[in-house]
C-alpha cells in the first residue's frame, strides 16, 4: 500500500499510479570517458615514479614566486633640507558672539498657541 507522500505525488490518469510503474532502466555502458570525466575515475595506472634527484636538482634559495613578489628594500631616506623659516602665525578670527534664539521660540510659541485657541473656539460655535 502507498504511502502518504506517494500518493500525492502519483498522477491522477495513471490507474495503479507510482506503484505500478515499472523501475528505470540502468544507464547502459558507454565508450572511454572524456578527460573531464575521467579526471574524477579511479586511476587504474600506478603513479609515475618520481623524477631521479642525480638529473634536476631543486634550486636552493627563495622560489621564483618569493622572488617576484618580494617587496623591494626601502630606499635610503633623503637628506633633511636646511632649517626652513617657519611663516608668521595668522592672526585669529574675532569669534561672533551666538545669539540666542529664545526670543525666536517665545514669539513662535505664542503664535502657534493662538492658532489653536482661535481653531478651538472657532469649532465650538
Amino acid at each position: 500500500d502507498p504511502g502518504e507522500f506517494t500518493r500525492m505525488l502519483e498522477s491522477p490518469f495513471a490507474a495503479k499510479g507510482l506503484a505500478g510503474q515499472q523501475p528505470a532502466a540502468p544507464p547502459r555502458a558507454t565508450g572511454p570517458a572524456g578527460e573531464a570525466t575521467r579526471a574524477f575515475q579511479i586511476s587504474q595506472q600506478p603513479p609515475a615514479p618520481p623524477p631521479p634527484s642525480g638529473e634536476e636538482e631543486q634550486p636552493k634559495g627563495p622560489s621564483e614566486f618569493t622572488r617576484m613578489f618580494k617587496t623591494p628594500a626601502a630606499p635610503p631616506p633623503a637628506p633633511e633640507p636646511a632649517a626652513a623659516k617657519k611663516p608668521a602665525p595668522r592672526p585669529q578670527l574675532r569669534k561672533k558672539k551666538k545669539k540666542s534664539n529664545t526670543i525666536l521660540w517665545i514669539v513662535i510659541g505664542v503664535v502657534v498657541l493662538a492658532l489653536v485657541l482661535l481653531l478651538i473656539f472657532a469649532l465650538r460655535s
